[in-house]
Formats: structure tokens, C-alpha cells, sequence
């Protein structure tokens, strides 16, 4: 007998689709390829594309039908648009931006200045051309374009680790071609006021904003207050010889010297020479017991420079030994150009081009790591920096020694001192009064050194981002002596590649100088009636990129917690006192003063709110950080944010940065009910207690987390809103996060 045949399995379909869709949108998944892809249904020419540009943007080339692949997804997925170039950035906008489905949603922050499909033309470090299967690296005049065609694929490295590629398959090579010259013409300007800055109407998309109280040091007035606030005005004086530049263009128009120095002997044309070379003793800053920070450039004669050297003494002790001095450039750190081939080996492997690349060296990624020699440069920064503030806690002024005008390692190395010496300098109106001060202020060559104007090679070197690594390295150290977040530096950073902001793209304050008169009597001219400030904008200035809740993300909780500890301290203190006060007189006694211990714990700390914002509860703590190799750690909220295999969703700091956020809101709701209890307690005692919790900073805490965090967060990719994550705080950091007091002791 026949045996009847089974019926078919039914067999799974094994094709999953990893692009969300939704049934109402005018648009298909195209499965005749491998690659997955949002194409609109339609002829793409009827579909009107623009970018949203500044006033003042302009659009130069474009060119459609462009293909960009997700990041290391293999090629199997991505967008079809359009690529446009303007003045001031390559934006990629696409056919559904505005249609795709609401599952599926942008999770980062926004930026009012630029896209998150954007790219600045001056954050561009590298151009990569692919034609033929062949992958070439390509710079102005480096070869003719015409020899690449077709072009295959364009690939733009950004200073902020990114890597965007572009694929032209479909695409009219002609447009392409005029579309990658443009890139290159204007992403590589050779003067600064070829930057798009000067072009932006700024008075046309930003209101009156309320400018942030930073110090910007181009007075008398800033400097004279800073040094009433130290308590140096009686051995370093602000000077004004130089006002309009007139006996330098190295030098600020204003700066400070010590006070024996006298205007005569900088004006003196025999020192002319020695003038552009900084070789004068420029003050930094004092500590408590009257040590100096003075920085000062080699000169070309050994006799004017011991002679300079004279002038650092104390004048309160003339039998004082000679001040230690701290040179710059006797191997400890590295030149310009042995820093910038660092950077470049960290960059190749934090930034793999595709996934195969990333696996292939996953195996020795972490000696390679170390193999670049950024972190021992880091390591070798922040050694020099505790030198020097060992040195000032023995009573002795330091002079930091550099070449080449003492405006590279020097502020590095100067802030880093600070920040350890001084508790104001690491709020975030002192940390931003500080960069102003010892980088902007005194020179730091940002056009060059940033890459803002093409240069030879040899003028580049990322000596900021190695301070903000060192300072990342202290955040990390110490997590609760910071106001603010690694955030707020990965955003500061982020900033330097805009090009947007006076304070990056000068080579000193006579180049600034110069371009701002330019620029007013460009406005003269046109009869504006705006005037220079709402024409030129400043990074403090945070509103102009980002909102209230962006904003709030750069400010520490456990900075707000170990505030709110020492006030919650002081404030029974003051119960006490006024308890103890009203004790005595009920029993007939006066009421005595406080008692030393008391006074030291009761001072007020009158701290200047336009150099250091809120007034620092813990002033007289001391930061001794770890130098050793194996407490340097890799910044990979930085350089590792882009890299999507990984990325870590709903894990990594800035979930446990949100978590902390959110406990600290929950703390003070509680507080708040704390302090209606103790006002009803202590009605009978007349003392001035705040009905609510003192504020520690200006700004609201950070919103809650979004739905979806990762690691990445708030730079993360584009993610499902369904994904639910709860952010947990590790064991290690509930055990550490606020600081051990015993582990900041003082040198030495």
C-alpha cells in the first residue's frame, strides 16, 4: 500500500529586516541586492531637498542619489539622499527624514549650529577617495581628480573621531566631481577670515542672549581683580605697555609682571627682540602662601634671561633661593610633531573604516593603544603639573620654561596646576575663566595648532585635547571635586572643530585683534546697527548650541552632592551657634566670639562670581592624582563614542551619569521636605536659615534618562524607543563616588 506523502514543512523565512518601517509611509525596502535601504516610492527628481542653513549659508554644490551606509553594519543597511556642500559644511539630507516611522527616533542631543547628519568643513581632518577598489587618501594638489573617476565612494575623517562615508553608484560623476572639489577647497581654508564665521548673520537666527560672566582678560579691570583676589597685588602688577600692541604683537595687550619689572625695561628696544620671543616673566597665578606660577619663554641671550629670572624673587624675602624652574624642553615631553604622530596612531585605531578592519585587530587593539604613546604623554603632562605643585606648597614661585614663545605645553601644564591647587578653577565658570587666562589670554596658537587654517605640516599638534585628556584623567580620579562632566569636555572639544567661536580660531590676541577691526568696519561700512558682539560669538556661551536640558548634562551630581553635604554641615553649625548664643543670654552671659576652631569652620568664602561662579565649599582641598601608567586610563567617551560595535546599550558612564542625576533629584525633593521640618523646629531661634535648598550652580539638574541610553549617550546612533533600559550604578563607583579626603592630602 502507498503511503501518503507528508505535507511541505512550512519553512522559516530566515530574511530579517533591520530597517524599522512603517505601513503608512510611501516607501519599500529594496531586497534585490544584499543591502537594505529607505527608498521613497516615486521619481526622486519630483522631490524637492534643501538643508536648513544658517543666515548667511549658502549651498555651492550637490549631487543626489547618494548612498550612506549604517556605520560597520557590513554594508547591508542604510539611506538614500542627497549631499549638498555650502560654506560652511557637507549635509546629507535625506529622501525620508521627515516621514520615517515614530518608532524609531534620534536619542542624542541637538546642535541649533550643526546637524546631526552634518559635518563642519573645518572639522574634516582627512579625505579618503575610493575608485576602481582602490583606496587613496587625497589632499589639495595631491592628485587629479580625473584619474578617480568613477568615484566609488567618499570618506570624511572629523576631529571628533567620526567617519562618514558616501557611496556614488548611481550617482552623475560630474556632480560628484565638482561636489568633492568643493569639499576639499573649502574645508582647507588659508586665512582666517575665509572662515564661514565672518560670513554668519548671527543677528538674522539668535536673539539677545544673556552672556555668560567669564572673565575674557582683555582689560585692566579683569586682570587687577584677579590679583586682589589672590592677594598678589603686592608683588605682580598689571601692566599696559603694550596696549594696541604696540610693543608687541606676541604679547596680550595686557598682562601681568612682576611688580619690580618696570614699564622702561619691557619698552627697552634692546629687549625688542626678546619681546617677540615672550621672553619677559608673564604671571599665571598665586597660591595662599605667596608662591608664584610664572611663565616664561627662552630668549636669545642668557644674560637678559638670568637677569629676567631676577625679577620672579620674592620681594618679601630677599635671601630666597631661586625659584625652581620647570623647563619644558628637556625631553620630558614630546615636540609638537612627536604629540601630532601620536594623535594620528590614536585616531587609526580608535577609528576603523569598516567592521572587518575593527576585528581584525581587536586581538592587539590594546597594545596598539599603548603603542601610540598618548596616554604616556598624558601620563608625562600631569607628572609635570604635580611637580610644579609641590613645588609652590614648599613656598617656592616656579617659572615655566618653554621654546617658541612658551604658548604650547606651557598652559597644559599651568592649568593642570591650577586645577589641582585651586577648587574654583573646577567649577565650570573657573574652569572656563581658566582656558580663557592661560590659552586664550596668553596666546595659544589655536588657528595653528587646531587645524583651522591650512598650514605646512609641522604647525599642527592637539595640545588642547591632550589638556582635556589630563583633565578627563583628574575628572576620573577625583569624581566628586569637578562641577563638571566628561560630557561637558567631549562637548568643549566637539566645539574647537566648529570653527564658530572667537575663543578657537586665533592664533593669539593680535591676530583676534586685527580680525575684529576688519570685521567692524565691515559693519561700519553696511550701517549695521548691531554692534561687534552680536556678530562674533563666544563657546561659553552655551544657549547659542544647545538647550536648557542639553545644557544640564554638563554639570557633575556628585559635585552637587559632596556641595550639598557641606552645606547641610554648615548649615547646623550655624544652628548651633545661634543655639549656643541664645543659651547665653537666657543665662545671663554674652554672647563671646567663636572660638578659633569655629571661626576656620564658620568663614565665608568671598569668592569673585565673575571669575569662578558659585563659591567653592571646599577651597583648601589639594588634588594629588596618580600619574603611573596603570592609573591612566583611555578616554573613551571620546574617541571610542562613534564606534558602534562597542558601544554598550544601557550600560557605560553616562547611564550611571544619569542614574546619579536621578538620585540627586530625589534627593532634593526630600530636602525640600527636610527643611519644613527644621523651619517648624526651630521657630523659636531667630536665625537665618533658606527656606530651600541653596542652588550649587545656575542650572537645573539633567532632565531623566530618554528611553533608550547606551554608552555613547548623548552622542548615540539612532536606536529604538522601545527599548526600555535602567540605568545602574556600578558597586565600584557607589563605593568611591564621593571623594576619600584622606587620598587628596597635601604635598610635601
Amino acid at each position: 500500500m502507498a503511503l501518503a506523502k507528508k505535507p511541505p514543512k512550512h519553512q522559516k523565512p530566515t530574511f530579517v529586516s533591520h530597517i524599522v518601517t512603517n505601513e503608512d509611509n510611501n516607501s519599500y525596502i529594496d531586497t534585490k541586492s544584499e543591502s537594505c535601504f529607505y527608498v521613497p516610492l516615486g521619481n526622486h527628481h519630483e522631490m524637492h531637498l534643501e538643508p536648513n542653513l544658517l543666515p548667511g549659508e549658502i549651498v555651492i554644490s550637490q549631487v543626489g542619489k547618494v548612498t550612506r551606509y549604517v556605520p560597520y553594519s557590513n554594508d547591508k543597511s542604510g539611506q538614500i539622499g542627497t549631499l549638498f556642500v555650502t560654506n560652511y559644511r557637507v549635509s546629507y539630507v535625506t529622501y525620508l527624514a521627515e516621514s520615517l516611522s515614530t518608532e524609531t527616533k534620534y536619542c542624542g542631543r541637538h546642535n541649533k549650529l550643526i546637524g546631526k547628519d552634518d559635518i563642519a568643513l573645518t572639522n574634516i581632518l582627512e579625505i579618503y577617495l575610493t575608485s576602481k577598489g582602490k583606496r587613496r587618501k587625497y589632499t589639495k594638489g595631491s592628485f587629479s581628480l580625473k584619474t578617480m573617476i568613477p568615484v566609488q565612494c567618499l570618506e570624511l575623517h572629523s576631529k571628533d573621531f567620526r567617519i562618514h562615508s558616501f557611496y556614488f553608484e548611481n550617482c552623475d560623476q560630474s556632480d560628484v566631481l565638482k561636489t568633492v572639489n568643493s569639499i576639499v577647497h573649502h574645508a582647507f581654508p588659508l586665512k582666517t577670515d575665509l572662515l564661514f564665521v565672518f560670513a554668519f548673520e548671527m543677528d538674522k537666527c539668535c536673539s539677545e542672549i544673556d552672556l555668560c560672566n567669564v572673565m575674557s582678560f582683555t582689560s585692566l579691570r579683569d586682570w587687577d581683580e584677579l590679583l586682589c583676589h589672590l592677594r598678589a597685588s603686592n608683588m605682580f602688577r598689571v601692566t599696559k605697555c603694550n596696549a594696541e600692541f604696540a610693543v608687541s604683537d606676541s604679547l596680550p595687550e595686557y598682562f601681568v609682571v612682576p611688580f619690580a619689572l618696570e614699564d622702561t625695561e619691557i619698552v627697552n628696544k634692546k629687549l625688542e627682540r626678546e619681546l617677540d620671543k615672550r621672553a619677559i616673566p608673564l604671571w599665571s597665578y598665586s597660591y595662599a602662601n605667596g608662591s608664584a606660577l610664572i611663565r616664561m619663554a627662552y630668549g636669545l641671550s642668557t644674560q637678559v634671561h638670568d637677569s629676567m629670572l631676577e625679577f620672579v624673587r620674592r620681594r618679601d624675602r630677599p635671601k630666597e633661593p631661586d625659584p625652581d624652574v620647570v623647563d619644558l624642553g628637556n625631553g620630558d615631553l614630546p615636540s609638537l610633531k612627536e604629540l601630532q604622530m601620536a594623535y594620528e596612531r590614536l585616531r587609526e585605531h580608535c577609528m576603523p573604516p569598516t567592521n572587518k578592519d575593527f576585528w581584525s585587530s581587536d586581538l592587539t587593539w590594546f597594545s596598539a593603544i599603548e603603542g601610540s604613546q598618548w596616554l604616556t604623554y598624558v601620563s608625562r603632562a600631569i607628572a609635570i603639573a604635580c611637580r610644579i605643585v609641590s613645588s609652590m606648597l614648599r613656598n617656592t614661585n616656579v617659572v615655566i620654561r618653554e621654546k617658541d614663545g612658551g604658548t604650547d605645553f606651557s598652559p597644559v601644564v599651568s592649568c593642570l596646576a591650577q586645577l589641582m591647587m585651586d577648587a574654583n578653577s573646577r567649577t565650570i565658570t573657573g574652569f572656563q575663566s581658566l582656558i580663557e587666562k592661560d590659552w586664550v589670554a596668553l596666546g595659544h596658537r589655536f588657528a595653528d595648532r587646531c587645524g583651522v587654517i591650512y598650514q605646512n605640516e609641522g604647525e599642527e599638534s592637539p595640545l588642547f585635547l591632550l589638556f582635556l585628556d589630563c583633565v578627563w584623567q583628574l575628572l576620573q580620579q577625583f569624581p566628586s571635586s569637578f562641577e563638571f562632566s566628561e560630557i561637558y569636555l567631549t562637548s568643549l572639544w566637539d566645539s574647537v572643530g566648529l570653527a564658530m567661536f572667537h575663543n578657537f580660531i586665533f592664533n593669539g590676541p593680535s591676530d583676534r585683534s586685527s580680525a575684529f577691526a576688519s570685521l567692524l568696519q565691515r559693519l561700519t561700512a553696511a550701517k549695521s546697527s548691531w554692534n561687534l558682539s552680536n556678530y562674533v560669538m563666544s563657546v561659553w556661551d552655551w544657549q547659542r548650541q544647545f538647550s536648557t536640558s542639553d545644557i544640564a548634562l554638563f554639570t557633575n551630581p556628585l559635585y552637587v552632592a559632596r556641595a550639598q553635604i557641606e552645606d547641610w554641615q554648615s548649615r547646623d553649625c550655624r544652628l548651633s551657634e545661634a543655639c549656643g548664643k541664645v543659651t547665653a543670654c537666657q543665662n545671663g552671659h554674652k554672647s563671646g566670639s567663636l572660638t578659633p576652631r569655629q571661626a576656620v569652620d564658620l568663614r565665608p568664602f568671598r569668592i569673585s562670581q565673575s571669575m569662578h561662579g558659585a563659591a567653592s565649599l571646599f577651597a583648601h582641598d589639594v588634588l594629588r592624582p596618580g600619574f603611573a601608567m596603570p592609573q591612566i586610563r583611555l578616554w573613551e567617551h571620546c574617541y571610542l563614542r562613534w564606534l558602534t560595535p562597542v558601544e554598550i546599550i544601557g550600560g557605560g558612564m553616562p547611564c550611571e551619569y544619569l542614574a546619579q542625576s536621578a538620585l540627586m533629584s530625589e534627593i532634593k525633593a526630600l530636602q525640600k521636605k527636610i527643611s519644613k521640618i527644621e523651619s517648624s523646629q526651630a521657630a523659636s531661634v531667630t536665625i537665618n536659615l533658606p527656606k530651600k535648598p541653596r542652588k550649587v550652580f545656575g542650572l537645573s539638574m539633567a532632565t531623566p534618562p530618554p528611553e533608550c541610553v547606551s554608552s555613547s549617550y548623548p552622542f548615540s546612533p539612532t536606536r529604538p524607543s522601545n527599548l526600555s533600559i535602567i540605568p545602574v550604578i556600578s558597586p565600584t563607583l557607589r563605593q568611591n563616588s564621593v571623594d576619600n579626603s584622606s587620598s587628596r592630602s597635601s604635598y610635601v
